[in-house]
């Protein structure tokens, strides 16, 4: 029994820790990448926020997401992602931060 206990506990805690990190990206975007990349896993970040946000009832706020999506160019990130991926494809350490930004 304490050792489910445990389990949960820790479960519980890198759960958390998980959301934290999320959290870190959308706050301080990807500072670690290229310039190239940084502007796309952002982009990518944004994109996957504002289509959270869309809620199809045609209201002003769901125009405003409409045209937020569409000034990000959502409909294209994940292309630019890959495009981003092959340049970088030789550096692990850079195609692993990318895995962050995915909608894959």
């Amino acid at each position: 029994m304490k050792r489910l206990a445990f389990s949960i506990v820790f479960l519980a805690i890198y759960l958390a820790s998980l959301d934290v990190y999320a959290a870190d990206r959308m706050r301080d975007g990807f500072p670690d990448l290229p310039k190239p990349a940084r502007a796309v896993a952002e982009r990518s970040l944004a994109c996957q926020h504002f289509w959270g946000e869309a809620n199809g009832t045609g209201d002003e706020r769901d125009k405003e997401v409409a045209r937020t999506l569409k000034e990000l160019k959502c409909d294209r990130v994940e292309r630019d992602l890959k495009k981003v991926r092959a340049k970088y494809r030789k550096d692990p350490k850079i195609s692993k931060i990318l895995d962050e930004a995915s909608i894959e």
